[in-house]
């Protein structure tokens, strides 16, 4: 347990690389180029291939792949572009997590848990070997010595008080005593991790509540901006070439001027036709701003609103097996409280028919049948021993994998790259870090 629990940390991120790599779809996430419109291409604002490796060979109106689990993230337009993992490793990853070689991740854990399995099965096979020898001594006492040891038939001797009955009783007594608090110890730990587990799925459960609720603020509020560049661009070219607008009015402004030219650079001291280019330059400029530049915003802010609606998605999906783990965990929580009660419960039962087995052994008379349960109590407890071996051993495979879970969790959520993709893993590793969401947008 203390190696299991303290392995390198190149153990624990290799098991990350390899689910990666499995959960990795390679048909599809292998294909470089896409379209442009591709919600997967790698395009900036203005909707243009956004960057190209060195190597690239991506035809007209496609782009390069934005960084998933098969390619990695393009740094410079300098160099080729290169896969997240190397390229032979993505059809060994499903070996190196399920098959049964000696490396394999399943393997460890069976392992594991193989070793009790294997005690309780030689223990179970050792004690149905002593039963059937002590009830073949039956037919052998009267020829066979070696009867005498494990024979059911009383001695003809008889018994010791201290050897043959207050021990054995005292036994019974310190096994039922040692139980009880080894139960304890575990009902106690089994209410920590309950309650823990309830801290943590509320604490989840708030994050991508409030998490889902602030992408639709942002959403409604890029809806808003959306709107309101649609109607200055409207407004815009309305007033740029309306009757009423710039272009009649700078129009009768320079045929005055060339009816009354010296009036006026007398009056203005200035020439008004060259006043009015400044003017319109400067009107044109507004409306390339305003009304020619709107399509380019409007593609921004709609592609800002499909990355948030996409990750709002992915937020509510994960929000709701969440829920549906907290919801079969409260299901099983009396359930388990009431498995860890019946241990103590079972064995109590056992142990007592066995110390009075052992009292009323000697009773001639009254309570002639206390005596088999001494055999009654000696069988089960082989069997059930033999169980809780069973049992703790499948609970132990559970308890290594959740810790290996919460430590795979750990380098899952630093990069969110290979699981999510380029776009939405930096959105996930800004919340991850604690950034403020308004400077991740």
């Amino acid at each position: 347990m203390q190696r299991m629990q303290h392995r390198e940390s190149t153990y624990y991120q290799n098991l990350a690389d390899n689910i990666a790599m499995f959960k990795c779809d390679v048909t599809t996430e292998s294909q470089r180029c896409v379209g442009n419109n591709s919600g997967s291409a790698l395009i900036d604002n203005n909707g243009s291939c956004k960057v190209a490796a060195a190597d690239t060979a991506c035809n007209l109106g496609m782009c390069e792949r934005e960084g998933n689990c098969y390619w990695d993230s393009i740094y410079s337009s300098a160099v080729n572009r290169t896969t997240r993992y190397p390229p032979n490793k993505y059809s060994e990853a499903k070996d190196a997590l399920f098959s049964v070689n000696s490396t394999s991740y399943l393997r460890s854990l069976l392992t594991i848990g193989a070793i009790g399995i294997i005690i309780s099965l030689v223990l179970l096979l050792l004690w149905i070997i002593y039963f059937v020898g002590r009830c073949c001594c039956c037919c052998l006492w009267t020829s066979f010595s070696l009867c005498y040891v494990c024979s059911p038939i009383p001695k003809q001797d008889g018994y010791l008080i201290f050897w043959h009955w207050i021990l054995p009783a005292l036994l019974c007594v310190v096994f039922s005593v040692t139980i009880f608090l080894a139960t304890f110890y575990s009902y106690m730990g089994a209410c920590a991790i309950i309650i823990s587990f309830s801290k943590s799925v509320a604490y989840v459960s708030r994050l991508l509540e409030g998490l889902i609720t602030l992408f639709d603020r942002y959403h409604n509020g890029l809806l808003v901006i959306k709107d309101s560049t649609e109607s200055v661009a409207v407004d815009a070219i309305s007033i740029y070439n309306s009757s009423y607008g710039i272009n009649t009015t700078m129009s009768k402004i320079m045929s005055f001027d060339s009816l009354y030219p010296k009036a006026i650079s007398i009056v203005l001291s200035t020439n008004l036709g060259a006043l009015v280019q400044t003017i319109q330059q400067m009107i044109i400029g507004a409306k390339q701003i305003f009304y020619d530049g709107e399509s380019t915003t409007q593609l921004a802010i709609s592609s800002t609103i499909e990355e948030l609606d996409a990750f709002k998605r992915l937020l509510s999906a994960f929000l709701q097996v969440i829920q549906k783990v907290e919801a079969i965990e409260t299901r099983l929580r009396l359930y388990i409280k009431l498995g860890l009660m019946t241990v103590p419960l079972v064995a109590s039962v056992l142990c007592s028919a066995g110390v009075l087995g052992l009292i009323f052994s000697s009773c001639k008379k009254r309570c002639q049948g206390c005596p088999s349960f001494l055999g009654f109590s000696a069988a089960l407890t082989a069997l059930w021993g033999s169980v809780a071996l069973i049992t703790g051993s499948v609970f132990l495979i559970g308890n290594i994998l959740w810790l290996d879970s919460c430590r795979v969790s750990d380098i899952i959520t630093a990069d969110f790259r290979p699981f999510l993709g380029e776009r939405n893993a930096i959105l996930a590793n800004q919340v991850m870090n604690d950034t403020d969401l308004s400077v991740t947008l």
